[in-house]
């Protein structure tokens, strides 16, 4: 139904109004349809997400952790072969994020969040997944945001929150002796990431280490800019002593595992 020129009511076929313009065009200029296309596209993406997750998840026999990106498996994955020369690591590794090759991955807290919680209606009660999230706001604040209704409750002074059913777990990184001080009691206070857990002397020679948090703080950022070329290539000049402190995280790991 239209009104004419003259302000008359004519009716027309859906056909005829169609003919030089498309319908989703056109329900894209009335508006209506605009609410459901982005909920169909966001249900597309979290269908995408999820198999993708599925189909990870299935080419593993071993444990899963689950870290914000691929820098963090290079560095994990030569964390443990510096420590454990003689043992085949314990857990396969898997960088959040949608991608097809690993190189590619580009993962963050929030999605490891959002693996962990997709991925615990398909897999059975035997299967252990850790998510592990940096010791930072972001990560905290991913960590703390774990759906209550499949999570047990959040408590600031634990770093792991276990599925109430299944062998999932969040995990924040465990504080190092020597970074003690970047971990507060409080979320705004916490900047502990992976890679602080070498010590300042190779983060200054790969130019890895970042500003101060404040001007009158020991506490710094790690640059982003550097990550990649450091977790792929520079630490495979480091000594085993400079990846001492990744003992603390493995026993933690190995730790919720035996636990399941």
């Amino acid at each position: 139904m239209l009104k004419d020129e003259y302000g008359a009511t004519q009716w027309k076929d859906m056909d005829d109004l169609f003919k030089n313009q498309s319908k989703l065009k056109l329900y894209d200029e009335l508006g209506i349809l605009v609410a459901q296309k982005e909920f169909i596209e966001e249900y597309r993406n979290v269908i995408a997400e999820k198999d993708s997750l599925k189909s990870k998840v299935d080419e593993y026999n071993l444990p899963i952790l689950i870290v914000e990106g691929k820098t963090d498996k290079w560095i994990l994955e030569r964390a443990w072969a510096m420590l454990n020369p003689t043992e085949t690591i314990s857990f396969d590794i898997y960088p959040s994020g949608l991608y097809i090759d690993v190189e590619e991955s580009e993962g963050n807290a929030n999605q490891v969040r959002r693996a962990i919680e997709l991925i615990s209606p398909m897999i059975d009660e035997q299967k252990s997944i850790i998510g592990l999230f940096d010791n930072d706001r972001e990560g905290n604040e991913q960590f703390k945001g774990l759906s209550a209704k499949i999570f047990e409750r959040h408590n600031l002074s634990s770093i792991s929150r276990k599925h109430k059913t299944k062998s999932i777990f969040g995990l924040l990184l465990p504080v190092p002796s020597h970074r003690e001080n970047f971990v507060g009691n409080k979320l705004l206070q916490r900047f502990l990431e992976i890679e602080h857990y070498f010590d300042d002397v190779a983060l200054n020679q790969y130019g890895i280490k970042g500003d101060k948090v404040a001007p009158d703080s020991s506490v710094f950022n790690i640059k982003g800019s550097n990550k990649t070329t450091f977790a792929n290539t520079n630490i495979n000049d480091l000594a085993e002593d400079k990846f001492i402190h990744f003992k603390l995280l493995f026993e933690k790991i190995s730790e919720l595992i035996a636990g399941a």
